[in-house]
């Protein structure tokens, strides 16, 4: 089980570099974006 977290944790971390590097966006600022996304359920339940 541990092992299935950390890979996953990496693969998060190679794509958020990945975009960061593509768009020239710090990646601070993806992961913050990344949190702040709304999901549906979410956006239901708050409006």
């Amino acid at each position: 089980m541990a092992r299935a977290a950390l890979i996953a944790s990496l693969r998060r971390a190679y794509k958020i570099t990945r975009a960061s590097l593509e768009t020239g966006i710090p990646a601070d600022e993806i992961v913050d974006i990344l949190q702040q996304k709304t999901t549906r359920r979410h956006f239901i339940y708050e409006t």
